[in-house]
């Protein structure tokens, strides 16, 4: 039985025009994707709204600092959903990637 390397994650936008922007990420995420996001958005969108534990639950989604650090969040909440191993480090790009590609221009 080969291991899984990839983890579903759906990633849900719904914007107002450019006054609101929603964002559904499931799993647990730090607020470090919030502020990144809003960061990011706020040339486009005047607000932003980050929702997790959207559709699903796939446990803890570290931010790109939080890799190197280990610790409960990169490696033990993986062992609990007997997963091989960490996310990557490029995990939290690819998400914050998507939601730009989601939003369009």
């Amino acid at each position: 039985m080969p291991i899984e390397t990839r983890v579903p994650f759906e990633v849900q936008t719904l914007h107002f025009g450019r006054l609101l922007a929603l964002v559904a990420l499931s799993g647990e995420i730090s607020v470090e994707y919030a502020l990144r996001l809003k960061r990011e958005l706020h040339p486009a969108f005047a607000h932003t709204c980050i929702a997790a534990y959207a559709n699903g639950i796939i446990g803890y989604v570290p931010a790109r600092r939080q890799i190197p650090e280990g610790g409960y969040e990169v490696w033990t909440n993986q062992y609990y959903l007997k997963r091989p191993g960490s996310y990557v480090v490029g995990t939290a790009d690819h998400i914050c990637q998507t939601v730009h590609h989601l939003l369009g221009p």
